[in-house]
């Protein structure tokens, strides 16, 4: 079902369907589910490490068949550095603060991490509206590929804070109001970037492509590496790449 363009003089919003609502969600709804669930299972190292493997294949994926693609067929490359060199800015502005708030007040430290996170999850819901702004199977993919990640956050995320002395119950109240912003970026990357210039479109893109990229390699691979690594691992890495390529050409 279709909601009406929105018109302004001569901006004009993309058509919008209730379907992308359910995409927008799908991840916030799956980030509670793990922030629930880690109440009662937590997985231990080498199962963690195994999923984070697998978690980095299918982002790896995505942006080789969703974002790469499509910022190559634009050949805006001055558009693509900017995109791709305040990503880098951004997300390592980030992190300086994030440890610094750590190293500060061990205890209170929850406040810095919250605040990483949340931006990460803002970034990857807006290339996920960004994604289809341009088109429903790219932005399908990467659904999926965030879903997936955000399941793993869930689970990280809901450790971490517990042992910054935060509560469960306090726990599953932060990571719901941080999957929120999933669902926020989603419609901000969809409506926003659907009245902007292809040029600001390709600089969204490489702006996400940046942040998905420090995820996998500087976290995910990096804390899997860090739990025990197992012949599952990097198994399970390419099963997840490879399962990413099957949808890539079927969708």
């Amino acid at each position: 079902m279709e909601i009406l363009n929105i018109c302004s003089s001569d901006i004009l919003l993309p058509m919008f369907s209730f379907d992308y609502i359910v995409y927008f969600l799908a991840p916030s709804l799956v980030l509670i589910f793990a922030s629930v669930l880690a109440n009662w299972i937590t997985p231990g190292p080498k199962v963690r490490s195994a999923l984070q493997h697998f978690a980095a294949g299918i982002i790896f994926a995505s942006v080789a068949t969703e974002v790469v693609p499509e910022l190559l067929a634009a050949s805006h490359v001055k558009w693509m550095v900017i995109g791709y060199v305040l990503g880098i800015v951004l997300i390592f502005g980030i992190r300086f603060l994030d440890k610094k708030s750590a190293s500060e007040n061990r205890k209170g430290g929850w406040i810095g991490l919250a605040t990483a996170g949340a931006v990460d999850l803002l970034i990857d819901g807006f290339l996920m509206g960004v994604a289809f702004s341009i088109s429903k199977e790219s932005g399908i993919l990467l659904t999926i590929a965030i879903a997936f990640e955000v399941l793993f956050l869930g689970f990280t995320f809901s450790v971490s804070f517990a042992n910054r002395g935060v509560q469960k119950f306090g726990v599953v109240i932060i990571l719901s109001s941080m999957a929120l912003l999933v669902f926020l970026g989603g419609l901000l990357g969809y409506l926003v970037l659907g009245v902007f210039e292809p040029d600001w479109q390709v600089s969204a893109m490489a702006f996400g492509a940046v942040a998905l990229l420090y995820l996998v390699s500087e976290e995910l691979l990096v804390e899997a590496h860090e739990e025990g690594m197992t012949s599952a691992g990097p198994i399970l890495l390419l099963v997840g790449f490879g399962a990413m390529l099957v949808l890539a050409m079927v969708l």
